[in-house]
């Protein structure tokens, strides 16, 4: 896929991104908190500035009961054969260790091996400790029911 017409596809992706949470009548900021990512960045996917990753396009899915097409579209995307090849000689034994992070503002390439380490480290045991988004919003919504069930008794 040609680099303009992959452009032009995470476009499309985006548009539909919007339309379908407007049709639901839903701002920005409502699937990302479904999804675990903010508002913005809902608005950065709609916009083809950034670009999901797949579980977060199969959880959009899932909030916008989309039958898929985002997770589709995001792995015909994601499934190019230059893409692999990158990846493969970044994953050669001889590669430096490297991590990338996110801050609101600004991105940081780690490639110091023990900073690189202690943040993997810290990551796993963090996604070890998360509750899936299922369970999670479970929790929250009974969190609220319990709290409107006190604040009516008083």
């Amino acid at each position: 896929m040609a680099n303009g017409s992959r452009q032009a596809a995470w476009e499309f992706f985006g548009t539909e991104l919007k339309r379908r949470r407007e049709d639901a009548g839903l701002t920005q900021a409502e699937p990302g908190l479904r999804v675990f990512v903010s508002g913005g960045y809902i608005g950065q996917f709609e916009q083809a500035i950034r670009k999901p990753q797949l579980d977060v396009a199969q959880r959009i899915d899932g909030v916008l009961r989309s039958d898929g097409i985002f997770e589709r579209l995001c792995r015909k995307l994601i499934d190019d054969p230059r893409y692999a090849e990158y990846f493969a000689r970044a994953a050669e034994d001889d590669a430096p260790p490297t991590a990338y992070t996110e801050a609101v503002y600004s991105g940081n390439l780690l490639d110091d091996p023990a900073v690189v380490k202690r943040s993997r480290a810290a990551y796993d045991q963090i996604r070890a400790a998360a509750l899936s988004p299922e369970a999670s919003l479970t929790l929250i919504e009974s969190a609220a029911e319990d709290y409107r069930r006190c604040a009516g008794t008083t």
